[in-house]
Formats: structure tokens, C-alpha cells, sequence
């Protein structure tokens, strides 16, 4: 199933083609980038507890899906460790700084 994510400094939300919709407020004030990736990882935690089959995860930001499909370079420390969270999550396979083998879900870019 189709997730859509969106997330602002403080807040992460996440819209399921089903209609469940999961939206989080943070502790503290993130990066766009670093509320993206959270929203992500919402995304995965809420589908695993809702037993949704998570299949593409969609988002406005085309710098975060070309990373996490393993297009560009996650330069900031912070961010690969949000971005390996995910790739666990999701069956991928990644070395070192290379994406070997991608997961079970599909990173999409929409304006």
C-alpha cells in the first residue's frame, strides 16, 4: 500500500491510501531533510502496527527519495543513520556508503 508523508520542523505526518492517517509532533525543531526521514520511518511504524503492507512511500522532497534509493550521497551524519534505520527496516542491503540491494519499498518523488 501507498503511503504519502509530508513533515515540517516539528511536526511528521502520514497518509495511507486506506485512509489511516498517523500524525506526530516533535520534541524538538528538526531540518526539512530530517523531518522527511522521520516521516518515513513513521510511515514504516505505523504500517508494521496497523498491519499494512507498505510498498512505495511518497514524498515532495526529491533530494530525500534520490537518497534513500541510493541515487545521491547522504553527506550529514544524522541523516544516514535515519536513512540505514530505514533501509533495515525495509529489507534493503547497503555497503558502506552504496546501496547494494533495494528493500521492499519504493521511494517516490511527486511535486
Amino acid at each position: 500500500m501507498k503511503a504519502h508523508i509530508s513533515a515540517s520542523s516539528t511536526k511528521a505526518r502520514v497518509l495511507f491510501e486506506n485512509g489511516t492517517e498517523e500524525v506526530a509532533e516533535a520534541k524538538n525543531k528538526y531540518t526539512k531533510n530530517e523531518a522527511k526521514y522521520r516521516a518515513v520511518l513513521l510511515a514504516i511504524h505505523v504500517a508494521k502496527g496497523h498491519n499494512i503492507n507498505l510498498t512505495e512511500v511518497v514524498s515532495d522532497s526529491q533530494l530525500v527519495v534520490a537518497q534513500l534509493n541510493g541515487l545521491r550521497n547522504i553527506k550529514e551524519p544524522q541523516l544516514r543513520t535515519l536513512a540505514e534505520t530505514i533501509w533495515k527496516s525495509t529489507g534493503a542491503v547497503y555497503a558502506g556508503d552504496t546501496l547494494t540491494k533495494k528493500g521492499d519499498v519504493v521511494f517516490t518523488y511527486v511535486k
